[in-house]
């Protein structure tokens, strides 16, 4: 057996190198001593690493085929050595020099650039006779201000982001500020670079504890706050120097118990994403309005974007127990009912971090997203009443999809397998599924497209049992028409009824009757396509075949999907149409589009499409189109 080992740390290295001595009978190879350090020098020729490779590979082929080796290479991820071995161990620990390197550069960054990047808080023209009432409102907003706002920094192990979150805090135009520190367990040097800011501004507090995570290390912050208002920032984010100005302008001048901006978004690739290019404000008050915009993301789910007087969050506290607990939290502030103001402005650097950001292993914890959701559900209709109820639906529907997503993502990082959390995930687009059958309009529902992709892809590769998703039957009419004859028309409803249950069905010869009934089946459908329609008509004129069957059927659906020329529908409804067009379209001579099968795929075009033909049936007996 033959362990690879990659990874920068020689501390690390040692310990490993001692852990194979005392537990196994393993041969351990430090490569990186036994190769030289002149061809390590050169490892970024592509002829030097061909060299090393090649000797990596006689060691490993001169040790005994029972025997076990482990060795020790820098560069192993880079190099095709990593397909014979049966073992891999990526080693990610820091030695004390290194993060001593880390703290002195970032003392370093801190202190060269702490005025040089710093934009001035107040630009001021003098040749502008009302330079001085501009001065005047500067200052007594921004330094003589009796408001005290309490930024609250949870921090765990981001020394290399810490001096430029810190620094933007400091350089706030609004100067009023009680900074709260909260080093969460860091095992690197943040505690450190928290106590060297201190020394320098007196309003900030250092607290360190063990770790006990995100939620109650906000938690504790508000506890300790002293000021009227609170913010919220992450260690890895940073401000730009007018947000806690802009924040506390739009709260006082509103009487608002909330106030949020944007944030720019810097992705791991290095670009800067907007979330939006307008500048507006909106404003919310009242549960009802609240939960609206919170399920059309107006009050978006974070707490770092926003302001909030601290006698609104009142007892309320971010709950440990909740796998976004950022989510929760708003919610709770939003069903609370005070007023939000809501500004469109980019005032928020969000950074997704470069390394350690997305975890080694899937967390299972997410799954625990499923049970918020539903609660979240009932706590809307609860609270807001059941006209609220596609807000509730928006709030479950974005949950159970964040779950989906997650998983998806992790099985293009290989972090999940077919099989892994089967029983869970089975439940999750379980409900999904339920959801979307039972809803009344799915096109409210953000990003479908994608959540619909990830489903089939589920099913399709057997992560999930099509067995065992959820189905519902549905009452619809279908209607066949145009050039069918009589055995055209038995032949389409024998094939019909392979897919679905045929309760009734009429023939009716329409007559001159015919061009009215399809103007008005194909207008309110938009079931047409350019000139499918006007063939159609052609037909009529052509052929003396005016006679229509009219279907009632029962269908059993389990899935949704975006028709081109219908939005959303019933996946099998779908399927059923295009076949039977796909069909009777090569039997019957100039055949026009659309112009054989039509079905009914919701309420309101069921009401529709049945009052249509109540319309233009002359007899009637033995048929009936009401709902059961």
């Amino acid at each position: 057996m033959i362990i690879g080992i990659a990874g920068n740390s020689k501390s690390g290295k040692k310990e490993l190198s001692e852990f194979f001595r005392n537990n196994y009978s393993i041969k351990y190879f430090d490569l990186d001593r036994i190769i030289g350090k002149e061809l390590l020098d050169k490892i970024e020729d592509p002829n030097v690493k061909r060299i090393i490779d090649s000797k990596i590979l006689e060691i490993c082929e001169s040790v005994g085929k029972n025997q076990m080796v482990a060795f020790d290479y820098t560069f192993l991820e880079d190099s095709p050595l990593v397909n014979i071995c049966e073992i891999l161990i990526k080693v990610n620990k820091k030695d004390e020099a290194e993060e001593q390197n880390i703290f002195n550069k970032c003392k370093r960054e801190f202190i060269d650039s702490k005025f040089k990047e710093t934009s001035f808080h107040l630009e001021l023209n003098m040749n502008n006779s009302k330079w001085q009432e501009t001065l005047r409102n500067y200052i007594d907003f921004n330094l003589k201000s009796k408001d005290r706002v309490t930024i609250i920094v949870p921090i765990h192990n981001t020394l290399e982001y810490l001096p430029k979150c810190i620094v933007s805090i400091l350089n706030q135009t609004y100067r009023n500020l009680e900074i709260i520190l909260i080093d969460d367990g860091s095992t690197d040097k943040s505690l450190e670079m928290c106590n060297l800011f201190a020394s320098m501004d007196s309003r900030i507090k250092v607290i360190h504890q063990d770790n006990v995570g995100l939620a109650e290390t906000r938690n504790r912050g508000i506890d300790l706050s002293t000021g009227e208002y609170i913010c919220f920032i992450d260690s890895d984010d940073y401000m730009e120097n007018d947000m806690v100005e802009t924040l506390l302008r739009n709260i006082k001048q509103t009487n608002s118990d909330v106030a949020s901006v944007r944030a720019y978004v810097h992705t791991r690739n290095g670009s800067i994403r907007r979330f939006s290019s307008e500048r507006k404000i909106d404003t919310f008050n009242g549960s009802e309005e609240n939960i609206e915009a919170y399920a059309n993301g107006l009050i978006s789910i974070a707490v770092w974007d926003k302001l909030f007087k601290k006698s609104y969050i009142g007892e309320t506290r971010f709950d440990r127990s909740v796998f976004k607990e950022d989510t929760d939290f708003m919610l709770k502030m939003s069903l609370k009912g005070g007023r939000f103001i809501c500004d469109t402005k980019e005032c928020y650097n969000y950074v997704q971090r470069t390394s350690n950001s997305i975890t080694a292993t899937f967390n299972e914890k997410i799954f625990q997203l499923r049970d918020w959701s539903i609660k979240a559900y009932s706590d809307i209709i609860n609270t807001c009443g059941i006209e609220h109820k596609a807000a509730a639906e928006k709030c479950l529907f974005n949950g159970l999809s964040h779950i989906l997503k997650t998983y998806m993502r992790d099985i293009k990082f290989n972090k999940v397998v077919v099989g892994d959390f089967k029983e869970k995930l089975q439940i999750v687009a379980n409900d999904l599924i339920m959801l979307l059958l039972n809803s009344d309009d799915v096109s409210i529902y953000d990003d479908l497209d994608n959540t619909l992709d990830i489903l089939n892809y589920l099913l399709d590769n057997n992560y999930i049992d099509r067995s065992k998703i959820p189905s519902k039957d549905i009452l619809c009419i279908g209607i066949l028409w145009n050039a069918l004859n009589n055995d055209l028309i038995k032949e389409a409803i024998s094939d019909i009824s392979k897919k679905a249950v045929i309760e009734d069905s009429l023939l009716i010869d329409l007559g001159e009757q015919y061009q009215s009934f399809i103007n008005d089946i194909y207008y309110f459908n938009h079931d047409f396509e350019g000139v499918a329609y006007y063939k159609a008509c052609a037909l009529i004129d052509k052929y003396d075949s005016n006679t229509i069957a009219i279907l009632r059927l029962v269908i059993k659906v389990s899935g949704i999907v975006k028709d081109k020329m219908k939005g959303y529908m019933f996946k099998e409804i779908c399927e059923l149409k295009h076949q039977i067009r796909d069909v009777y379209k090569k039997k019957i001579r100039n055949y026009a589009y659309d112009n054989v099968f039509h079905l009914t795929v919701d309420d309101s075009e069921y009401q529709f499409t049945d009052g249509v033909i109540r319309k233009y049936i002359k007899r009637d007996e033995g048929l009936n189109h009401g709902r059961k």
